[in-house]
């Protein structure tokens, strides 16, 4: 009796859906793709000999213990470079450079890794970093990171 009233239920659905053909596979739209009935997936078109989209995006990256950048305190730890209270001196420049020439003009974006072992405390400003033209020296852009 329960496998009666499945199949009328089944029977129920497919009726429901066929007119909308969700019980088969959709044509394609887009170009290059062809679904035929009763095949389980697509097929692909060979790719095209020449490409629409091409990234063009060129990384610059530096590392804090390369030769590209300097330093007027603190000391390389095997991971970076590292300042630590009482050992190296206060109120320098952990960090500055590279003063490359090389990067285009344009939408550029930099990128820091930086971390504070002691987030515990005050949320003092515990370093400041900023943007500079290599050429006049004016500060194009600023930012303090507090300790927490």
């Amino acid at each position: 009796m329960k496998s009666k009233r499945w199949l009328h239920l089944l029977a129920a659905i497919a009726l429901a859906f066929a007119p909308a053909g969700l019980l088969r596979p959709q044509t394609a739209a887009a170009a290059g793709i062809s679904w035929p009935a009763g095949q389980v997936l697509p097929s692909f078109s060979s790719p095209a000999g020449t490409l629409d989209v091409m990234d063009v995006t060129t990384e610059y990256k530096y590392e804090a213990e390369g030769s590209q950048v300097a330093h007027r305190t603190g000391h390389p730890d095997g991971n970076g470079w590292q300042a630590q209270t009482s050992i190296d001196a206060p109120d320098d420049f952990l960090v500055y450079g590279p003063y490359a020439t090389d990067i285009p003009t344009g939408p550029n974006i930099a990128f820091y890794d930086l971390s504070i072992d002691n987030n515990t405390a005050n949320n003092s400003v515990m370093v400041t970093v900023d943007v500079r033209d290599n050429t006049t020296g004016t500060v194009l852009a600023t930012r303090d990171i507090t300790r927490q």
